[in-house]
């Protein structure tokens, strides 16, 4: 059998052709189970459910109806926020702020290549992304492969402390903001088999990693989470920042309901989720060289997790 390879631009390029015209969220109005609803949200249109198999089946819709042009992702977040802007560019839209945060990132990258802050053996590709799966603001938006983990991730609620260097997490009530959970599904590019660069994926307009390929599981933390990371291929502009052009649809859920689906259990504890460093070994070791905190770029940050 030959390996799959996706359609390349050139000989030289291993990027897969895409065309966002592809996307279009009124596909929505397709979703004909009897236990969804098709709400009009403030930006797009939104699957309602209660079901467990309706929500099964939203999923499996657009990742049928896009397996030509993309894979389909998740994200899980308490609200729509409206964009899908990576953490260092939020807040800022001009150029020359753009250009500032992204020197900001790049000077960091080389400071902890000096320091030696990374394991042997992980790729230059995956430093950013790791980076940002443990709390450093950078160009590359989280994302999973597993609808019950974006779930879990909806259902919860991330809060600093005023320092800015630990985090805690709580479950989130069921008349939390408006009562639901998004699932956001989004557009990455195509999965294929990159001999060079195992793990990372690209298109014509954006860049895909999957941490449990290119990364050692002594980092913990992403293997735990199904975790993918994905950024724009290019970003210099305010309107490259921001992804929500790669969202194919949107399932929102009553937190009562996802609550019950998920119920408890150890792979889906945030003491799991999020392996403390006595268990994550790179963490611990980020944590022990971990940068001085800047408002931009934020640091690694100490996680304690709830009691649920």
């Amino acid at each position: 059998m030959q390996p799959f390879f996706p359609r390349k631009t050139d000989k030289k390029d291993n990027r897969f052709r895409v065309d966002l015209s592809e996307i279009n969220t009124s596909y929505a109005k397709n979703i004909t189970h009897q236990q969804a609803n098709l709400i009009e949200g403030k930006f797009c249109p939104y699957i309602e459910t209660s079901s467990i198999q309706a929500f099964t089946q939203a999923v499996g819709y657009f990742k049928f109806k896009y397996k030509d042009h993309f894979t389909i992702l998740y994200r899980g977040q308490r609200i729509d926020y409206g964009s899908l802007v990576p953490s260092i560019f939020r807040g800022v839209s001009t150029e020359s702020a753009i250009q500032a945060r992204n020197k900001s990132i790049d000077d960091l990258l080389l400071a902890v290549g000096h320091n030696k802050l990374f394991i042997d053996g992980v790729p230059d590709y995956a430093m950013e992304p790791i980076l940002q799966h443990y709390g450093i603001n950078t160009r590359w938006l989280d994302l999973v492969d597993n609808h019950w983990i974006a779930l879990w991730f909806s259902l919860h609620k991330f809060l600093e402390t005023k320092d800015g260097m630990n985090v805690h997490c709580e479950a989130r009530n069921i008349d939390d903001d408006d009562g639901f959970a998004y699932i956001v599904l989004v557009a990455a590019p195509r999965l294929w088999g990159n001999i060079r660069k195992p793990g990372l994926f690209e298109d014509t307009d954006a860049t895909l990693v999957d941490l449990r390929i290119c990364a050692p599981s002594i980092y913990l933390r992403p293997h735990s989470q199904h975790a993918y990371l994905m950024r724009r291929s290019s970003v210099y502009k305010g309107e490259q920042a921001d992804l929500r052009n790669r969202v194919v649809g949107i399932v929102r859920i009553p937190i009562s309901a996802g609550r019950t689906w998920l119920g408890v259990g150890g792979l889906i504890s945030a003491n799991t989720l999020f392996p403390p460093p006595y268990y994550d070994s790179g963490y611990h070791r980020l944590l022990d060289k971990r940068p001085q905190i800047t408002r931009e770029l934020s640091t690694i940050k100490y996680f304690y997790p709830s009691n649920d």
